[in-house]
């Protein structure tokens, strides 16, 4: 009967130095745990503050995409209009600047 109480009595004092020894490395562990946690708060703060910027740069890339293509479209309309100029300028040329082997007078600004 001794040996079950001896049992029960190393039992206890095992489970008594294991809670001993699990408060003890809470003690130990708990800077670093902190430490982490700050550690982790800062990565977090720092990635929030990433994302942030990336918003922006992705809304200012968009806006400059945006104002690219609307002065590629006002260019695109100017070469246009550019292209169909010579058309009536060549037709008023000649009309009113006929050449002399055709038997008629230069016309010039001075009239």
């Amino acid at each position: 009967m001794i040996i079950v109480y001896l049992s029960i009595a190393l039992f206890v004092l095992s489970i008594a130095y294991l809670g001993y020894e699990g408060i003890k490395f809470m003690k130990r562990t708990k800077p670093t745990l902190n430490h982490l946690n700050k550690t982790v708060e800062n990565l977090q703060q720092r990635a929030q503050s990433l994302q942030e910027e990336t918003n922006e740069l992705s809304a200012h890339s968009q806006e400059i995409k945006e104002d690219i293509d609307e002065k590629k479209d006002s260019i695109q309309y100017t070469v246009g209009a550019v292209k169909q100029l010579p058309k009536p300028v060549k037709r008023i040329w000649e009309n009113n600047f006929k050449k002399p082997d055709e038997g008629k007078n230069y016309r010039t600004s001075n009239g």
